[in-house]
């Protein structure tokens, strides 16, 4: 009998049904595993954040971090305004590790010449501490995640009810938070999907997450807004991150209000 050195055709043709049969049973579950550790890493940099927002507060005689100033601090210069994530840039007494003031931030920035490459020394500086790991790193139309005078890749939505720079629209100091506790004042949402499916509204245009009056299809657990797939990530003012497929039981964006 004739000794056989190699695999018929037919074997191999089972053998390479067995394989796709095991990736594609293997490869979903690689999915899901990679998106739940980007979700891990955004709760990490939104608890990160929230120190940080601490840390101007405490500095700041009780008073929040505004939601938006025009114009931004360190400038004079008319519309050269800003939100959250400009703010916590800027301001010193937020201490984070990449703060510089207004004229370092311009020159590193706004210096570039061209937007492209004022929108990747933007990613490269900021990116780390406010692109959500599951935002990719433009739109889908291609275009940028642009701020008002910096081009910044942001994620995170801010809470709308908190005021603005002249102290208007909202709540100013921390004292103000009575009859409620923080643990239920949310602070900051996953914003990107939101900005991805409906820009033209009002506080999510502002760089914020809508207010709880808004309606339920533009808020960040709904689903088409959830940033990781099956959820989105909320920081509340006492530090703590939950992941949210559905609206909080008695939430509230202004709880000091009740």
């Amino acid at each position: 009998m004739k000794k056989r050195n190699g695999f018929t055709l037919i074997e191999l043709l089972v053998v390479i049904a067995i394989i796709a049969i095991l990736a594609g049973m293997l490869l979903p579950s690689l999915g899901s595993a990679k998106e739940a550790a980007k979700k891990i890493s955004c709760a990490a940099k939104m608890r990160s954040l929230g120190t940080f927002w601490q840390f101007y507060t405490d500095n700041s005689d009780g008073y929040l971090l505004p939601r938006f100033a025009n114009p931004l601090p360190g400038t004079t210069t008319a519309d050269r305004k800003g939100y959250f994530a400009e703010l916590m840039i800027l301001c010193p007494e937020a201490q984070m590790p990449c703060h510089m003031p207004y004229s370092e931030m311009y020159d590193k920035i706004r210096t570039q010449g061209d937007q492209e490459s004022m929108y990747a020394a933007s990613q490269v500086l900021f990116s780390p501490y406010f692109q959500c790991p599951s935002q990719p790193d433009r739109k889908p139309d291609g275009g940028w995640w642009s701020a008002p005078w910096f081009n910044m890749p942001i994620g995170y939505g801010y809470n709308y009810d908190i005021a603005k720079a002249d102290g208007t629209g909202g709540i100013t100091k921390l004292s103000q938070v009575r009859n409620c506790s923080v643990s239920g004042v949310p602070m900051l949402a996953d914003w990107w999907k939101m900005a991805i499916n409906d820009a033209s509204q009002n506080e999510v245009g502002n760089k914020c997450m809508p207010t709880d009056s808004r309606a339920e299809t533009i808020q960040p657990w709904y689903t088409t807004n959830r940033a990781h797939g099956k959820s989105s990530n909320m920081l509340w003012m006492d530090g703590h991150v939950e992941s949210l497929n559905a609206c909080p039981g008695g939430y509230k964006t202004a709880p000091w209000k009740n």
